[in-house]
């Protein structure tokens, strides 16, 4: 298999285990010195990641995936997530470096506009 068809198996993988709320399968793809960014506000831990994605995986009826673009090692995905409770969805645009089946960094990019009007608790302490 070419890096570069890898890397998609390896970001579809990436999306169905968040997408499904399935955090066990979401954390083992994760290396262990997974890099961690994102503009919601949060501390860049770990178990905090984790724990914002299963908030998100839970208030969505389905994440589509609108683009996924790959190269060797990387993959970057624009979601439209839409929403269970609320009139509405959310983009957000997500960028995975990958070493073989592993994410090994993850940059996360929501509309927050969206998230304000639609899920304001996901936003975190540090949000601007």
């Amino acid at each position: 298999m070419r890096s570069s068809e890898l890397a998609a198996t390896v970001a579809r993988r990436w999306v169905d285990a968040w997408t499904s709320g399935d955090r066990p399968a979401a954390d083992t793809m994760l290396a262990g010195a997974v890099g961690i960014e994102c503009n919601l506000g949060w501390s860049a831990e770990r178990a905090t990641f984790l724990d914002v994605m299963g908030q998100l995986a839970a208030a969505i009826d389905d994440a589509v995936v609108l683009s996924l673009t790959t190269t060797d090692r990387r993959a970057a995905l624009l979601y439209e997530c839409r929403l269970l409770d609320a009139a509405g969805s959310i983009r957000m645009a997500e960028f995975l470096d990958l070493d073989g089946e592993r994410v090994t960094g993850v940059r996360r990019v929501y509309d927050l506009t969206a998230v304000d009007q639609l899920l304001p608790g996901l936003r975190g302490p540090g949000a601007s």
